[in-house]
């Protein structure tokens, strides 16, 4: 099992189908090395900083090596695939509305696990109507910060989750000045 944790929450992450992925070429979770290593991975631990555009500063620091030898394109192509997963479309109901329509005849989808066929056409309605804005959701260290990227993929808005967990509200402080965070990933059998 590979597991991925932040200082303060963990992620397990989970090889599965996820019904709203998207139809686009994602990278890969981690580098084959690191799961077919002859030794036992360890762990490896980074500290980081975001960059303003709510990605994640390349000048990360190693803080805890594993007991395999890693690169750092290694562990920037995980980082990758760490913002990929936490970023999704910001679809509006009025489109998902629109879009089971065209494929349901209905405004809500059905009450059950979708076929194939449908799922595919659903997106493709979706993409259809399109293209949307993106929102990426990080949790770091005792707080999460939700970036809403515009569809051509320039950072419109940084919100910061309340400390009571209900609501986002603005957040004018500059990303680049956070942290560092942790990110810490453990792959054990």
């Amino acid at each position: 099992m590979l597991r991925i944790a932040t200082r303060s929450l963990p992620l397990f992450v989970v090889a599965t189908c996820i019904a709203c992925a998207s139809k686009t070429e994602k990278p890969a979770m981690w580098p084959k090395a690191w799961l077919e290593s002859e030794s036992e991975f360890g762990s490896l631990a980074i500290e980081y900083r975001l960059t303003d555009d709510c990605g994640i500063n390349p000048n990360f620091e190693i803080v805890e090596y594993p007991n395999i030898e890693v690169t750092r394109d290694e562990i920037q192509s995980a980082m990758r695939w760490f913002l990929k997963r936490a970023t999704q479309e910001d679809i509006p109901e009025e489109a998902w509305i629109v879009a089971s329509l065209e494929v349901f005849g209905q405004e809500t989808t059905p009450d059950r696990v979708l076929e194939k066929n449908e799922y595919d056409a659903l997106r493709d309605s979706l993409e259809r109507l399109g293209p949307w804005s993106q929102v990426r959701t990080l949790p770091l260290g005792g707080k999460t910060l939700r970036c809403t990227f515009d569809p051509t993929g320039t950072l419109i808005k940084v919100e910061k989750l309340s400390a009571d967990k209900v609501e986002y509200s603005d957040f004018a402080e500059d990303l680049s000045a956070q942290g560092p965070y942790r990110l810490q990933w453990k792959i054990e059998d």
